[in-house]
């Protein structure tokens, strides 16, 4: 259940191999490994107290398309949506089965760079879910100060009233 942390906790380690690696996991169309993943992911979720932090995340990877959207976009897998936009089938603002977006998961997380990389490929910055107004909201209110200062210098931000200069 834990690859995706691992593999984001190794990031000083990312070499052209491991990316290849996680490619071949999460897409090779001949095998079914990742879709397993997603079904033993959503059973274990299941069995997870609330209080565990691994069921938030687990909860977030399920979508009725098992796109690795959300997974990705939960751990920062910037490799995996580079790779997903190519498909023509390719949604960047489906929801999961909670009602986030990509983008909304990605703000959550405090990923900046994928954040910025939703944004480029159209993503909504609207979609938000019933605890916070809008992602903007939400990284502020987790502390991102990256991911603040990426929404408020778009022009896709409903009425952004100001942008923040890097410091």
């Amino acid at each position: 259940m834990y690859w995706a942390r691992h593999f984001t906790s190794s990031s000083l380690l990312h070499n052209d191999k491991s990316i290849q690696m996680l490619k071949d996991f999460v897409f090779d169309d001949g095998s079914l490994v990742y879709e397993l993943w997603l079904h033993s992911a959503h059973e274990i979720s299941k069995i997870l107290p609330n209080s565990h932090a691994l069921k938030i995340d687990l909860n977030a990877v399920m979508s009725n398309t098992q796109t690795p959207l959300f997974t990705a976009s939960i751990y920062g897998l910037n490799e995996d949506i580079c790779e997903m936009v190519q498909s023509p089938e390719f949604d960047v603002d489906i929801q999961d089965l909670i009602g986030h977006s990509g983008l909304y998961l990605a703000v959550v997380r405090g990923h900046h760079e994928l954040v910025s990389l939703i944004l480029d490929l159209g993503g909504d910055p609207t979609i938000s879910d019933e605890k916070y107004a809008d992602p903007l909201s939400a990284a502020s209110a987790n502390g991102h100060i990256s991911v603040v200062r990426v929404l408020l210098n778009r022009d896709s931000l409903p009425n952004p009233s100001t942008t923040i200069e890097e410091t």
